[in-house]
């Protein structure tokens, strides 16, 4: 196999900005460019990032990168890079994963081809580990950061940080980044509504900013409700709405609205999360929480239509939750909703790999009443 072509799509996504392109490698034609057929941009041009904020600076860099210059590789770089293209398997195995309905901070399709055709790899919610090797060995060949590498602690993925439930630690020095900012922001899918709140750790306050005539106010935070939020981070595991785990499936029933949560830490860093299309297992929690701690549905939970979309999420989220043995027992909150949901429930479970056994005890249905299911 000797690879011919390589393309690199780049995505970053943050709260009021986002940035896509594509870098082409003609390793047959010994050349490359990037490809502004299919380069896009979006909200390039605003000044605001969320409430009084402001273009992110590292994201400014990367978009100077892209020009129409030709670079012309050297037959010597190219042998050396498609021998050592052999240590880097997890980056050119194939992965057709679909992977749009989240948006990420940061993710990459690696497009490859040889003489018998194409295959891609979607890299978005675990990174190799030796991504940066693979930067590193393009930018030999090339001779430039192609993959942003020297910025890539700005944006956080597990190239650089170490993602747990607790909080997001820095793989060199093992340090716990501490929290200064959450940005989020709510708004419908034909942009008729938004929200948007800033919660700001280091002022102790929290701005919001809402749709009907551009009302904004502030208030000041105490320490309880500063401490507590950061303990409803963990327990609603907002640290890891970045994995696939944390997601529930698209479906019909999805509300058309869109968002973004946006953490910003003492480095700077940026976590990002948001989706158009779905919403997290313990969104609703989290929504629901901050709903009892400040009187505001900062999240917009309360949304008509939500109801039955929010019910099928829970019920899924607290199954997982049972079977990895974190909590005890169940707790669907009022009866009719599992009565209502059985069925369904029935199914994700035994997709989810449970024992007819357990999808008995959970749901109420006989063994004959599951079987009956279409299962496969």
């Amino acid at each position: 196999m000797t690879i011919t072509q390589i393309n690199i799509c780049q995505y970053y996504k943050l709260n009021e900005e986002e940035w896509h392109d594509n870098f082409l490698v003609y390793l047959d034609e010994k050349l490359a460019n990037w490809d502004f057929r299919n380069y896009w941009k979006s909200n390039e041009d605003s000044k605001t990032n969320l409430i009084g904020g402001h273009h992110n600076e590292y994201l400014d860099i990367i978009r100077k990168k892209v020009s129409y210059d030709v670079y012309h590789l050297d037959d010597a770089k190219i042998n050396v890079f498609l021998e050592k293209l052999n240590d880097f398997e997890d980056i050119f195995k194939p992965n057709s994963e679909p992977t749009f309905f989240a948006k990420l901070t940061y993710s990459v399709c690696v497009e490859f081809y040889d003489e018998n055709g194409m295959w891609f790899n979607n890299i978005f919610w675990q990174f190799p580990k030796n991504w940066i090797d693979f930067g590193i060995l393009l930018e030999y060949l090339i001779g430039f950061d192609v993959l942003n590498i020297d910025y890539s602690k700005q944006f956080i993925t597990t190239i650089n940080y170490d993602i747990k439930k607790e909080g997001i630690f820095d793989l060199t020095t093992n340090r716990k980044l501490d929290l200064k900012k959450i940005n989020f922001k709510h708004y419908s899918s034909d942009y008729s509504f938004f929200t948007k709140f800033c919660i700001d750790f280091q002022e102790s306050k929290m701005y919001r900013l809402f749709d009907d005539n551009c009302v904004f106010s502030s208030q000041n935070l105490t320490d309880f409700e500063l401490n507590k939020i950061n303990e409803l981070l963990i327990e609603h595991n907002i640290f890891l709405w970045n994995q696939k785990e944390s997601w529930a499936p698209v479906n019909e029933d999805n509300p058309q609205c869109m968002w973004d949560i946006e953490l910003i830490f003492d480095n700077d860093a940026i976590f990002h999360a948001g989706s158009s299309d779905s919403y997290t297992l313990t969104y609703f929690d989290f929504g629901s929480a901050l709903l009892d701690l400040f009187g505001k549905d900062l999240l917009k939970i309360a949304e008509p239509d939500y109801g039955k979309f929010k019910c099928k999420y829970a019920l899924k989220y607290e199954c997982n939750q049972y079977k990895k043995g974190f909590i005890e027992g169940l707790n669907f909150g009022a009866l009719e909703v599992i009565e209502n949901n059985k069925f369904e429930i029935a199914k994700y479970m035994f997709y989810e790999g449970w024992s007819f056994d357990a999808i008995s005890e959970i749901t109420g249905l006989n063994f004959d009443e599951i079987k009956s299911l279409p299962l496969h």
